[in-house]
């Protein structure tokens, strides 16, 4: 993982411009063109030098190529960091996703000294909330979003922390 360069404008764009990448995100549109991933990448980089978090792009290491991103985000309240990601479709089954997040989960909590982490998924999105399990995250609630879309929240806690601690309120 690493941070996010202006220069990333076109592999970002053919992941973020694929539409079966894109099909579980959001309200599901993949993005229309390279300014709009440029304006994302703008976005991206600022909530990184003001949180210290983002959406980080990961590059494949034998090829140095971008193939995804993931990271963190403060979707509803500061101390609530929400798990993303995304891979072009090239690297699904692969394992890739389960390594990365597995990665960033373990930098949430011995680096950021994160208690816990959430992660949204849309429902119809098995892979995904199969992918999740795998990483220790419980389903916690069923969340009716204001797009029409409804996804399942779930949370991780951090390992060293004792069990009640958890945070179900959000």
């Amino acid at each position: 993982m690493r941070h996010w360069s202006p220069d990333d404008v076109e592999g970002a764009f053919r992941l973020f411009g694929d539409p079966e990448v894109m099909r579980y995100v959001g309200d599901g549109r993949p993005h229309a063109d390279h300014a709009y991933t440029r304006g994302w990448i703008e976005r991206a980089i600022a909530y990184d030098e003001k949180h210290g978090i983002c959406r980080w792009a990961v590059d494949e290491k034998e090829s140095g190529q971008l193939i995804g991103s993931c990271g963190f985000m403060y979707p509803y309240k500061d101390d609530d960091v929400d798990l993303g990601y995304y891979f072009g479709r090239a690297y699904w089954g692969r394992g890739f996703a389960t390594e990365i997040a597995s990665a960033c989960l373990k930098y949430g909590f011995e680096t950021l000294k994160l208690k816990q982490v959430s992660a949204t998924v849309d429902v119809r999105h098995e892979v995904s909330q199969h992918l999740l399990k795998k990483l220790g995250f419980e389903f916690v609630k069923i969340i009716d979003n204001d797009d029409g879309t409804v996804d399942h929240y779930c949370l991780v806690v951090n390992p060293s922390m004792r069990e009640g601690q958890v945070d179900r309120s959000t």
